[in-house]
C-alpha cells in the first residue's frame, strides 16, 4: 500500500556504469514506482567518457516494465569515470538479452534538453531531482537556464 496517496515525480540522474551502486538506486526507485509511491518522469545518464549507461538503464527499466521512460544522456567524453566497473558496454551491446535498442549516449536526447522538456511539462516544484553519483547533469540544467 502506499504511503502517499499521490506518488512523488522524480528525475533519476545517474553515472551508471562507473560502479554498482546506481543500478541498486534505479531497482529502488522501480519497486517505490511499483507501490505508487515514485513516477519516474526521465533518467538521465551524466557521464560521457563510458558512454554505455544510457543502455544500462533502458535494460533496467525494460525489466521492471517501464520502457516508455525517457533517457537523456551527456555527449562529453571528458566527464565522468573512465572506468567500465561494471560491464555496461557488454550489457549495453547486448541486446538481444535485455531488449534494450538504446546502446550508446548519442541513440538518446542530450541531458540538458531532456530535463528542460520534462520539467517544464510540470508544476513548479512538483519534481524531485535524485542524484546518484557526481551532479553534472544538475549543473547542465541550472546554467542552461
Amino acid at each position: 500500500m502506499a504511503i502517499n496517496a499521490i506518488p512523488v515525480k522524480v528525475i533519476f540522474d545517474t553515472d551508471m556504469g562507473s560502479d554498482c551502486d546506481d543500478a541498486g538506486a534505479l531497482a529502488v526507485l522501480h519497486v517505490l514506482a511499483d507501490r505508487g509511491e515514485a513516477e519516474i518522469l526521465a533518467c538521465i545518464y551524466s557521464s560521457g567518457t563510458v558512454p554505455f549507461g544510457a543502455g544500462v538503464i533502458e535494460a533496467i527499466n525494460i525489466y521492471y516494465n517501464r520502457p516508455h521512460i525517457p533517457i537523456g544522456a551527456n555527449y562529453d567524453p571528458e566527464v565522468g569515470d573512465p572506468h567500465d566497473k561494471m560491464d555496461a558496454e557488454k550489457l549495453a551491446k547486448d541486446t538481444t538479452a535485455f531488449k534494450n535498442r538504446i546502446i550508446t549516449n548519442f541513440d538518446v536526447p542530450e541531458q540538458t534538453r531532456l530535463n528542460r522538456k520534462v520539467l517544464i511539462e510540470q508544476e513548479d516544484n512538483s519534481v524531485v531531482y535524485i542524484t546518484v553519483g557526481h551532479t553534472k547533469g544538475l549543473y547542465d540544467l541550472f546554467v542552461s537556464i
